[in-house]
């Protein structure tokens, strides 16, 4: 415990300050009521001391269940549920219940699909522009020819016009 005395080079927060003093004064109160009781002044005494009851209501059972025996009950069954866990735990056989079977992709080359996805998204975007320009260049041949049978057939009927 420390005393008012022992505190008085150092610096003290208000909190502290305020606990020692509100200790002082306990033990001022104390040493007062001691004095009271050997000189035996019945006079400042009102009588015998009247215990307080603090609750305002009438407790079911008279008993006090005592909290820290309830605690340590709680964490006695914790500390058992824990530990059963544990030890199931430490029983369990991975070996038996995993089939390498169930495990392995239904696709062999799913692997090296995976390594290589980009550059075969690559070669698909590079097959449908061919595709495009492929498919562009033969309907541009198609159009030539149409045109050019266009002008022929009308040459055909200007040259023919002419000669009749």
């Amino acid at each position: 415990m420390v005393n008012i005395d022992q505190t008085e080079g150092f610096e003290l927060s208000p909190l502290e300050q305020n606990a020692l003093e509100r200790r002082k004064r306990l033990e001022d109160l104390r040493k007062r009521t001691l004095e009271k009781r050997r000189n035996g002044n019945a006079d400042d005494e009102e009588g015998p001391l009247m215990l307080l009851n603090p609750r305002s209501y009438k407790t079911v059972t008279s008993n006090i269940i005592n909290v820290g025996d309830e605690v340590r009950d709680v964490l006695q069954k914790t500390e058992q549920d824990i530990q059963t866990i544990i030890d199931d735990a430490k029983n369990i056989q991975l070996g038996d219940d995993l089939d390498i079977s169930v495990l392995a992709p239904k696709k062999v080359d799913w692997d090296l699909k995976r390594g290589i996805q980009e550059d075969l998204d690559k070669l698909e975007r590079r097959t449908n522009r061919a595709i495009v320009q492929i498919v562009r260049q033969r309907l541009q041949r198609e159009k030539d020819l149409d045109l050019a049978k266009t002008v022929d057939m009308i040459q055909e009927k200007d040259t023919a016009s002419l000669r009749h």
